[in-house]
């Protein structure tokens, strides 16, 4: 998990030939930083046209810059060619929920002031003594 105090991913070299097995979960990220590679995702069957299932397996190729955002969690296959391929595999996450419980917390009582603010005030009378 990365953050503001998390210094982000260090680059992942992969030198020509070799591949590399990796789990990812939803919303992870993937950057191409140097060269090229292959990235294959999990097997699935096509959706059938006939009465057989085909399987398959979705291939593309990065290249420097390229940015790849995991859908869904599963297991990918990278693949290199290049001898000077580096990229980095980070997880991003959204707000953690403390920030957000805060964030609900303060509009509530920002809710509950205004609410206050609109009510109208009952209005003091003072006593006349009778003399």
């Amino acid at each position: 998990m990365t953050s503001a105090h998390t210094p982000p991913p260090a680059p992942r070299a992969l030198p020509s030939g070799a591949q590399q097995l990796l789990q990812v979960q939803a919303g992870w990220v993937l950057h191409v930083q140097r060269g090229s590679l292959l990235l294959r995702l999990p097997l699935a069957l096509e959706p059938a046209l006939s009465l057989s299932d085909t399987v398959w397996q979705a291939r593309q190729q990065l290249t420097a810059g390229a940015v790849w955002v995991a859908q869904a969690p599963g297991w990918i296959r990278l693949d290199s060619r290049d001898p000077s391929c580096l990229y980095t595999l980070r997880q991003v996450n959204p707000a953690p929920a403390r920030w957000r419980l805060l964030a609900v917390h303060l509009l509530q009582r920002l809710i509950q002031r205004l609410i206050q603010r609109l009510q109208p005030r009952p209005t003091s009378q003072l006593s006349r003594s009778a003399d």
